[in-house]
C-alpha cells in the first residue's frame, strides 16, 4: 500500500514539474541567431522590462525581427519587440563572444525603432513601418511561396490624413504588389491595410488582403 501511494506521489510530481515547464517556456515569434539557452535568458530580461515601460503585468509576446539582424564576425546586433496591453517597446539585443569564452549579450530599449530595410521612401514613421514591413512579409511569403528578398515603396499619395502607397515584394524571380492604406484613428494613432493588385506579376494571389 505504501508503494503504490508513493508511486501515486511520485507520478503527481512528475506532471506538476512538466506542466510547471511548459508554462514557463518562453514564446518567442520569429528566429533568432541566439541558441534556446541564451534566447530564454535574453527573453527573461526583456520580459520584466517591458512590464514596467509598457505598465502592463502581462507581457502578450515578444518578437524577433529578423530582418534587423547585422553580423559582424562573431558579433551580433537584433532587434526584439515586446507587446503588452496594446503597446510595443523594441530593444536592441547585442550578441559578442566573452574573452572567458561563450556569449555574453546587453539588452537596451530603444525609444523609435530602426527603418525596416525598404527600398525607397515611405511618409509613415519608424514604428508604423515596421509594422507594416512585417505584416506584408507574412503575406508576401504565402504569396510567392519563398521568402522574400526585397521589399520597395514606389509610390506615397498623401490626402489629407489619409496615405496611400505601393509596396512591392520581391523573390525567387517574381514580385507582388500591394496597395497600402493608411488611415488616422480616434485615438491619434493609424492603422494599416494591405491589398494585393491584380496587375501585379503574380495576379493569382489578389484576394488577400490584410489588417490591423
Amino acid at each position: 500500500m505504501k508503494l503504490i501511494e508513493t508511486m501515486k506521489y511520485l507520478l503527481l510530481t512528475i506532471i506538476f514539474l512538466f506542466i510547471s515547464n511548459c508554462s514557463s517556456r518562453p514564446t518567442i515569434i520569429g528566429k533568432t541567431v541566439a541558441r534556446d539557452s541564451l534566447a530564454k535568458d535574453t527573453y527573461a530580461l526583456i520580459v520584466p522590462m517591458a512590464k514596467r515601460q509598457l505598465e502592463c503585468e502581462r507581457v502578450e509576446s515578444v518578437e524577433v525581427i529578423t530582418s534587423n539582424v547585422f553580423l559582424n564576425g562573431k558579433a551580433a546586433t537584433e532587434i526584439w519587440l515586446a507587446k503588452a496591453c496594446g503597446k510595443s517597446q523594441p530593444y536592441t539585443v547585442s550578441y559578442f563572444p566573452s574573452p572567458r569564452g561563450g556569449v555574453m549579450y546587453n539588452v537596451s530599449p530603444i525609444t523609435e525603432p530602426p527603418m525596416p530595410p525598404i527600398l525607397g521612401k515611405t511618409s509613415v514613421k519608424a514604428r508604423l513601418a515596421t509594422d507594416t514591413y512585417m505584416a506584408l512579409l507574412k503575406i508576401a511569403r504565402a504569396h510567392l511561396s519563398c521568402e522574400v528578398l526585397e521589399v520597395e515603396v514606389s509610390e506615397s499619395l498623401l490626402n489629407g490624413q489619409q496615405i496611400t502607397e505601393k509596396w512591392t515584394a520581391i523573390g525567387c524571380g517574381k514580385s507582388q504588389i500591394y496597395k497600402v492604406d493608411f488611415s488616422p484613428s480616434s485615438n491619434g494613432s493609424y492603422t494599416f491595410k494591405i491589398e494585393s493588385e491584380p496587375n501585379s506579376i503574380n495576379p493569382s494571389s489578389n484576394k488577400v488582403d490584410h489588417e490591423i
